[in-house]
């Protein structure tokens, strides 16, 4: 077993108790990162802002990292550590590494983060759901560093992309 392993299955195992996979809480934040939580964030957000950038970037970014994810997850193979999961969605993403949920959030939340009081409360948010899905079972601590990174990844790569389709258009 390597150290990598070693940290995630001690961290897990620390984590690992009854009563915070029961809590509400952690329940709700473990859906934090789905794909219904991110479309009703880009909804609200499509709304709430006038310049219409920041939202395209972040549906470009959730693309991008939703394609890196399930490309290494179904290269890596790694295995959840629970059978906590149901039957649909051990189907579905049977696989841990890396966490999809969370870097949907970084990858959605990441064009925002020139917006204080947006990066700030979505990365505390963002964080929660982590350690929410580490509580569940769902994920390992890794996992959810690999996923945040896409995330971020994944914003820039949009950026650089809308950047190069814009100079393309408009010039």
């Amino acid at each position: 077993m390597n150290i990598i392993e070693r940290i995630d299955t001690s961290i897990s195992e620390k984590l690992a108790n009854e009563k915070l996979k029961q809590s509400v809480l952690i329940t709700l934040f473990s859906y934090i990162g789905s794909v219904f939580s991110i479309l009703v964030f880009l909804i609200i957000l499509f709304f709430y802002f006038k310049e219409k950038s920041f939202v395209i970037e972040s549906i470009c970014s959730l693309a991008y990292a939703t394609g890196i994810v399930f490309v290494l997850k179904f290269t890596v193979k790694r295995q959840r550590n629970t059978s906590n999961i149901d039957k649909f969605r051990q189907k579905v993403d049977p696989y841990s590494f890396p966490s999809g949920h969370i870097s949907r959030i970084f990858a959605a939340i990441s064009p925002f983060y020139s917006l204080l009081y947006v990066s700030i409360t979505t990365s505390i948010l963002g964080s929660l759901a982590a350690f929410a899905r580490i509580c569940k079972g769902y994920h390992y601590l890794s996992d959810c560093i690999v996923g945040s990174i896409i995330g971020v990844a994944s914003s820039f790569l949009a950026k650089m992309t809308l950047k190069f389709l814009s100079t393309l258009i408009f010039q």
